[in-house]
């Protein structure tokens, strides 16, 4: 059984990372006989948002946030280390490139949070798949930035502009369809903007099909 790290900054596409994203992977992973958890920083997102409103909140942590998905289960970050994954998948969400790296705010130089930047590193070094959709592509090409890779983008919250500037390659490739990098252990993807509950998990199960068949037992 492989177990795979789920990143997120809370939950929320606003101000966290994609529930629809996480909850696919969470429940594709297990119907596939492998585990997987949440991961999250006790860090505070950097805004917390009202969905309906779109009002300030008061602070709270990424991972008290996380922890709403799964029920109070979510790993402490700072805890977890590549050794103890055999994957990580990083959902998109604004919060992702506000909370985890501050490119929304800063730009594309902005850094990436310490620990998130070690754990990414970690896995990549060890050869370990790392799959990433919508915002999470630019969190891996930050933390990633000179490694030179191939990922998918779109237009949405100017993906592709910040891949390239990232100094990865972004190619033309269709939304909702894995793209594997050509010589690294890298799946991304773009899901449509108005993708259904459903579309979205066949997007996500698609992405876990290509990481699983990187993985090594």
């Amino acid at each position: 059984m492989r177990r795979y790290g789920v990143l997120l900054a809370g939950s929320g596409w606003i101000d966290g990372s994609d529930p629809l994203q996480a909850l696919a992977f969470l429940t594709v992973a297990w119907a596939n006989g492998d585990s997987a958890f949440t991961v999250a920083s006790d860090d505070p997102q950097h805004d917390t948002i009202n969905a309906l409103t779109g009002d300030p909140l008061p602070p709270r942590s990424m991972r008290a946030e996380a922890a709403r998905l799964t029920g109070g289960d979510c790993r402490r970050l700072e805890d977890t280390s590549a050794v103890d994954l055999d994957g990580l998948f990083v959902p998109g969400g604004l919060g992702t490139v506000k909370s985890l790296c501050a490119a929304a705010v800063e730009g594309n130089e902005a850094p990436v949070h310490p620990a998130v930047a070690t754990l990414i590193n970690g896995l990549f070094a060890a050869g370990k798949p790392l799959a990433a959709a919508d915002e999470g592509v630019v969190l891996l090409a930050s933390a990633l930035r000179h490694q030179q890779l191939t990922l998918a983008g779109h237009s949405r919250t100017l993906l592709e502009q910040s891949i390239s500037q990232l100094g990865h390659r972004c190619p033309e490739h269709p939304v909702d369809a894995p793209l594997v990098d050509d010589q690294a252990a890298v799946v991304t993807m773009a899901i449509a903007t108005d993708a259904h509950p459903a579309q979205v998990h066949d997007a996500v199960r698609n992405m876990y099909l290509k990481m699983a068949a990187l993985s090594t037992d």
